[in-house]
């Protein structure tokens, strides 16, 4: 039986949840009950307790054992999506890009591309924190 998103929102860490009610935001206009969306790096919980979707699909190369409503998690890497070309409304990926070397990159992106059908969302740290990150 799968958790309620109550559950999953306390359980997750206070900067995720910030992160992905950004992108929630940002998605809006793109995600509704039919939308399905893919959440490439999602980490433990991912987008579901966040977007309005048909479905949320993702993907993390550590594995979870966590099980909520309208969230598939799938064991795997960005660098290679197991899906078919075409196969999300959404495609996101919710600062993962800055993990990646920088040379496995645009092997990321494009996989985003050949997945969704209309929308791409990549988010990554910009401006201080990024030199900041950088820097440590």
């Amino acid at each position: 039986m799968g958790g309620s998103i109550r559950k999953t929102l306390y359980k997750m860490a206070w900067d995720t949840r910030c992160r992905n009610v950004d992108v929630a935001r940002i998605s809006r206009p793109f995600v509704n009950a039919e939308t399905t969306v893919l959440d490439a790096g999602c980490g433990e919980y991912g987008l579901s307790a966040f977007v309005a979707a048909k479905s949320v699909v993702g993907v993390d190369i550590l594995p979870t054992d966590v099980k909520v409503d309208g969230f598939t998690f799938i064991h795997g890497s960005i660098i290679t999506l197991p899906f078919a070309e075409r196969s999300f409304s959404v495609a996101a990926s919710v600062d993962v890009l800055e993990h990646l070397p920088e040379g496995l990159r645009p092997e990321a992106i494009r996989q985003l591309v050949r997945v969704a059908k209309d929308t791409i969302i990549i988010t990554f740290p910009a401006g201080k924190i990024a030199r900041e990150i950088d820097e440590a």
